[in-house]
Order: structure tokens, then C-alpha cells, then sequence
């Protein structure tokens, strides 16, 4: 006669205890992020005459019609596009601020904060149209 009853099997001995892991929530991993400084002030808006003059004499225009393609972003935004392109490109490059202070640096000094969006991608490398 056979025997069916399988061979007694010690339990298996865990040799390494489990690691200890941090988890950093979205709020800690975006402020992380989000730790780069403008490269030139905002108050700079001499430093690149070009779009100083551009800015003082198409301010309505200048950001629908040069900076917007420059973001891949259509001409017909409207003027409300400021923020929305300031916010997205502070966003993508990691530059400290918040939907908050772009508003505000547009509303109280809308050609300085253009002209350093302008400056700001050229520094990115993104191509000027016209």
C-alpha cells in the first residue's frame, strides 16, 4: 500500500525584516518642485530692448500674437491669456509663485511681467515667431 500524506514542511524563515518607506504627498513633492527663481526681475524689462519696445507698443497684442505660438497655444486666447500662459510656464519650468502672484504681477505691472515671460523663454530656448 501506498501512503497519499505528504512530507511535513517547516515554514518558511523571513531572513530580512520589511524596509521602512517615506511617501511625500502631493503638496510636499510639488512645493520640492517648485523651487526656481524667475532668471531675471521682474523689473528688469531694459535687459532685452527688443521686447521692452515690442511690449511698451503692442502690449494688447504682443502676448496673444508673439507669446502665445511661442507655447504652442492658439493667437485667439483673448487678453485674459496672460495669466493662464504665465501660470503654465511658471508651472513647466518650476519657478516659485502661484496662480495668485501672476494675477497680481499682471494686474499691477501686466508690460514688466510680460516682458519677463518673454525673457524667460528665451532663456528656455523657445523660438520667437515673426
Amino acid at each position: 500500500m501506498t501512503n497519499n500524506v505528504a512530507p511535513f514542511q517547516a515554514p518558511q524563515v523571513v531572513a530580512q525584516q520589511p524596509a521602512t518607506f517615506y511617501v511625500q504627498t502631493n503638496a510636499q513633492q510639488a512645493n520640492a518642485a517648485h523651487n526656481k527663481e524667475w532668471s531675471s526681475d521682474m523689473f528688469a524689462c531694459c535687459d532685452d530692448m527688443s521686447i521692452c519696445c515690442c511690449v511698451s507698443f503692442c502690449c494688447l497684442c504682443y502676448a496673444p500674437c508673439c507669446m502665445a505660438p511661442r507655447m504652442e497655444e492658439s493667437c485667439c486666447v483673448g487678453l485674459g491669456c496672460n495669466v493662464a500662459m504665465r501660470t503654465r510656464f511658471r508651472t513647466l519650468h518650476h519657478i516659485k509663485g502661484s496662480i495668485c502672484s501672476d494675477w497680481c504681477s499682471l494686474f499691477w505691472c501686466g508690460p514688466c511681467a510680460t516682458c519677463q515671460l518673454a525673457r524667460e523663454m528665451d532663456k528656455q530656448g523657445y523660438n520667437r515667431v515673426g
